[in-house]
């Protein structure tokens, strides 16, 4: 080896390629290059590099290929700190010199190997027919012209560049594969000859390593061949991949050579050992690289081939390739799933893939029509906590702070339960008319439409899909799907029935879940760690023959208990929930939210039980009325603390400006009971 400084980030590397052109912390920066060390091999400071570190190690816990690292390293080259470079004693990696080499059968690949040291193959002593070559060695090279073959040949990707334009040693028409003891954890790694590159530039050929005899990776021992035939497809891939467009996107790179594992071997299913990393988290985008995110993603190019066919994904690469340098990826998915089907786009896709993720692992017999993966059953799931329950109504999830707002190309899911809890209010004039803007008092009633209003603050990310799964109450079992694709601006603020064009009527159902996926196909719309501005606001309101703009002109209060009745036995502790709102106009924003609530409790003899104050929570709006929200708690207790009694009582709530009991501007009541 020798020292940095040199052509290792030569040719394409000094092309404006790179994902975004915001500066790296000196904390990314150490990152990015003792990832690349880690994965090459070369320690810090005397020791091992990041890989080794605990903390380092759980950032790339499933990172089973370093090319990533390597890319990574070579992309933001420019951008490192060069004393920090100095300082951590990086190296370029050269070709390495190993004892021996084999060519395959089929003449296309070159092995190059040891029987001693550190980097001596699996079982190398094995030598059934005495020609000198190890049986390993002999069936390794079996298995990478069956890889190369299918991928050439039946896929029908183009063959790897031939490295004689380079001056390196190696340069001929095979790839070359040299089978070395890796940095724990790595199964294999491609390296592009950048400062060779074909013409155009962005085509460049590559050299393979992979792990000599797959001994630290527990789930293979005993069986290094299928770890060999796995990483094979995988790393073979890459040289295409650099082949086609060396600037592509890390992630694109990465889930679709894990794809073309499963393409190759399906029986084996090495992504079964991580998939949970994506599902465990879906507001995470598929471009993400945070925890090997882009390794796990490889369901969504699973999702694509099984639903357009396997060379859907060649189509892809094929087309980014054609646009030249840059990461062209989304709006070549975009491109080719339209080709494939008029009626999809990657935005209605991902919005059916992101429902597809619904129903695997235990959830996959409850899959409609059978809708799904494949191998739907064997897959990870989505956990609960993953998902946004809601049990209690009313409720209100603000975009600013909602913890489930997701990343561009991804997905949130919001399950609405026990929706026999469920108490829509629609509203009758009792003095005055809607109609002509004379209405003075207003009452709710019962009403059977669920309303929920999505609210998105930043909608201009693309387009949304919005999808509704319901779960039918006579048939649980069963489940319907439907999904409507708009640009944001088109359901921002907007009630499901208006989204869907009809109206809800919770009845139906024993439980609903929504699934939100703002997608986009400009790749830059994505940086790690920001998220779609989106929430949800259950108002339970619906019009009943009233002009919107003026059903909520009087600014009556609205007091809502939750759970009512409140089955102590059955909240694990809960407290019961108040949700105070008063309808207003926009010139009211400063009285309202500097204002409080309190509410008493009564016997139904009029004793006080207790009092508990809220402060102004939020403003829910909606067109051009909107309604500012007070949150409460009561935990079913006197004002000496001990338990109340099963029976009914009388919550009377009253709203002041300021924080005293200065002015009323609203009021309202409402019987509630407790049942121990």
């Amino acid at each position: 080896m020798k020292q940095i400084l040199c052509c290792i980030i030569a040719g394409i590397c000094c092309l404006a390629i790179n994902a975004g052109a915001e500066d790296l912390s000196l904390d990314q920066q150490r990152d990015i290059i003792e990832h690349y060390m880690h994965a090459t091999g070369q320690t810090v400071g005397g020791r091992q590099a990041a890989g080794s570190d605990e903390t380092a190690e759980a950032r790339h816990a499933h990172d089973k290929c370093g090319t990533a690292a390597i890319m990574r390293f070579q992309r933001n080259y420019d951008k490192l700190d060069r004393a920090l470079l100095q300082e951590l004693g990086v190296q370029a990696v050269e070709r390495p010199e190993m004892q021996y080499a084999y060519d395959s059968p089929g003449g296309r690949i070159r092995i190059h190997y040891d029987k001693t040291g550190i980097h001596a193959v699996y079982q190398a002593g094995l030598d059934a027919d005495g020609d000198g070559t190890p049986d390993y060695i002999e069936s390794f090279a079996i298995i990478a012209d069956s890889c190369y073959d299918l991928m050439t040949g039946y896929y029908g990707y183009p063959h790897p560049i031939a490295d004689t334009i380079c001056t390196s040693d190696g340069g001929d028409d095979r790839v070359d594969i040299y089978l070395r003891a890796l940095s724990a954890g790595y199964y294999g790694l491609t390296y592009a000859e950048l400062e060779c590159g074909a013409d155009p530039i962005w085509k460049v050929p590559s050299w393979v390593v992979l792990e000599n005899d797959f001994a630290a990776l527990p789930e293979y021992r005993e069986r290094p061949l299928d770890a060999a035939r796995v990483t094979l497809a995988h790393e073979l891939f890459h040289t295409v991949h650099f082949t086609l467009d060396a600037s592509e996107s890390i992630t694109w790179f990465e889930m679709s050579a894990v794809w073309m594992e499963e393409a190759q071997y399906d029986d084996i299913n090495d992504y079964y050992l991580y998939d949970e990393v994506f599902f465990d988290v879906p507001r995470r985008s598929i471009q993400s690289e945070v925890n090997a995110h882009h390794y796990a993603s490889v369901v969504w190019p699973i999702y694509l081939s099984e639903t357009f066919g396997t060379d859907i994904i060649r189509r892809i690469w094929q087309d980014a390739a054609d646009r030249g340098i840059g990461q062209d990826f989304l709006i070549s998915m975009d491109s080719c799933i339209y080709s494939a089907d008029t009626t999809m786009n990657l935005h209605s896709a991902f919005a059916e893939f992101a429902v597809w993720n619904y129903f695997t692992g235990p959830y996959a017999e409850d899959a409609p029509n059978d809708m799904g993966y494949s191998e739907k059953a064997n897959l990870a799931y989505i956990p609960t906590d993953s998902i946004d329950h809601r049990r209690e109504y009313r409720f209100l999830a603000l975009p600013a702070s909602y913890a489930y707002r997701p990343q561009v190309n991804a997905a949130t899911y919001l399950r609405l339960d026990d929706l026999d809890l469920l108490s829509d209010s629609s509203w009758t004039c009792n003095s005055g008319s809607f109609d002509n803007n004379t209405c003075t008092d207003s009452t709710a009633f019962a009403d059977s439409v669920l309303s929920v209003l999505l609210l998105i603050d930043q909608f201009d990310a693309g387009r949304w899909g919005v999808s509704a799964i319901y779960q039918l109450a006579d048939n649980p079992d069963s489940h319907v799907v439907e999904t409507v694709v708009a640009l944001g601006s088109a359901i921002r603020n907007r009630d499901l029935t208006t989204v869907f064009g009809h109206p809800i009527d919770y009845r139906d159902y024993r439980s609903i879940t929504l699934v939100l996926t703002p997608t986009t196909v400009i790749p830059d719309e994505f940086r790690e760690g920001n998220t779609v501005a989106v929430g949800y606001s259950n108002r339970n309101w619906t019009e009943v023959g009233a002009n919107p703009d003026t059903i909520f002109s009087d600014k009556s209060g609205i007091l809502t208990p939750y759970p009512n009745p409140a089955v102590v036995s059955q909240m694990d502790g809960a407290d019961m929930k108040f949700a105070f709102e008063v309808t207003m106009g926009g010139e009211d924003d400063e009285l309202y939210s500097n204002s409080h609530v309190v509410v008493d409790i009564f016997t139904v003899a009029g004793e006080r039980v207790r009092t508990v104050e809220g402060q102004f929570q939020a403003f829910d709006r909606s067109g051009t009325y909107s309604a500012a929200v007070y949150d409460l708690a009561w935990d079913m207790k006197n004002q000496s603390g001990n338990e109340v009694a099963s029976g009914a009582y009388l919550a009377y709530a009253r709203l002041y400006q300021g924080t005293g009991t200065g002015q009323l501007l609203a009021d309202d009541r409402v019987k509630i009971a407790v049942i121990r």
